[in-house]
């Protein structure tokens, strides 16, 4: 029985990375894996549900300095490592591999960098970059979420000595039997409020679309919270948007609000995948996304299960609102079908496959 531990930031959070780390961690639980989770800090309340056969440890109850705690925190993770024995430690996010890498030194454990952002972005972290570098360097296997985030990684890697494998995240939900309606009039957006979600963006789309929308009854549902609330909030005051747009707060229970949708709309400036665009048509939501690196171009087919706009192309966004507000039903039905047949590929069956036969590869 191998025995696996993976090294996360905070299993508290309620990020897609959270969700589908803990999706993984149980299913590969399920066909005889011991799975561990360290988190980085805190961790000890997951917010999604989590096998209780899981355990869960961490190197600090509370947030601290990179530059005061690194070598305390290596330190502390070797000893962990050591003392459980682990076969496989899988980093959840290329960042970590920063702690991880020294702590394996002379250890007999299998590496393995498991990317959730894409390898153009760094979130303004030169250290980002670092990481990367070192683990494409140190680390047995690199794991990104889609063929083109592979491709960026083999090309921007100063020297390449890990094995790269793209295997995406599997959708939280199977295809629903029930069939969504144009009349429920919603076009729904889910994720953190900030910068790189580019809700301002989605507003300003539909502050350019509000005469027509809301003349036929449209409302904007953004579910989540983050450091941009204050000013998403206030847009929303000041452009008399308040009849038309609401921001709920993060929840477990995100199956509600994509059930009531009509249509799914992602505004980000940049992903690591797009989780929520597979989730979406797993309710048979037809997609509206900026055409961002990575996930949107290779999770939807353009003008089959959805639509793409450039990235930024807040008016092109609210042309596309107005025409999906627009659409014939028969065409809507079809559309709904398709986004829900090619959630499949995404499932938890389909995925847990590929994870199983990249960890017995070695």
């Amino acid at each position: 029985m191998k025995n696996i531990v993976f090294f996360v930031g905070n299993l508290n959070n309620s990020g897609g990375t959270e969700r589908v780390s803990t999706d993984i961690a149980n299913l590969l639980l399920e066909n005889g894996y011991r799975i561990t989770f360290i988190n980085l800090w805190a961790g000890d309340t997951p917010f999604f549900p989590l096998d209780e056969n899981i355990k869960v440890l961490s190197l600090n109850q509370t947030r601290e300095s990179f530059k005061k705690t690194y070598f305390s925190n290596v330190l502390k993770l070797r000893k962990i490592i050591k003392e459980c024995r682990f076969d496989i430690l899988i980093d959840v996010e290329s960042m970590l591999s920063l702690y991880s890498i020294p702590a394996l030194i002379n250890l007999k454990v299998r590496h393995v960098c498991w990317e959730h952002f894409n390898f153009k972005i760094n979130l303004g972290k030169r250290t980002r970059d670092l990481s990367r570098q070192l683990a494409g360097i140190f680390v047995d296997d690199i794991i990104t979420l889609t063929e083109r985030d592979k491709h960026f990684w083999k090309k921007g890697l100063i020297w390449q000595r890990a094995n790269i494998i793209a295997i995406p995240n599997p959708s939280t939900f199977k295809p629903q039997d029930l069939h969504p309606e144009l009349n429920n009039k919603t076009f729904l957006a889910v994720g953190r409020l900030t910068y790189q979600k580019g809700f301002d963006l989605l507003l300003e789309a539909w502050k350019e679309a509000l005469p027509v929308l809301t003349a036929n009854g449209w409302k904007l549902r953004i579910v989540g919270d983050g450091e941009d609330k204050k000013n998403l909030l206030e847009f929303i005051q000041n452009n008399n948007l308040s009849s038309s747009v609401t921001i709920e707060n993060s929840t477990d229970k995100i199956k509600d609000f994509y059930a009531k949708a009509s249509f799914y709309v992602m505004s980000s400036r940049f992903e690591g995948f797009g989780l929520v665009l597979i989730e979406a048509q797993a309710f048979g939501l037809p997609i509206i996304s900026f055409d961002c690196d990575v996930g949107p171009r290779e999770i939807l087919e353009e003008g089959k299960t959805g639509w793409l706009c450039k990235v930024g192309d807040y008016k092109c966004l609210a042309n596309i609102l107005f025409q999906a507000a627009n659409m014939k039903k028969e065409k809507y039905d079809n559309m709904s079908m398709n986004a829900k047949e090619n959630s499949l590929k995404y499932s938890k069956e389909n995925i847990i496959k590929e994870w199983l036969s990249f960890l017995k590869s070695k």
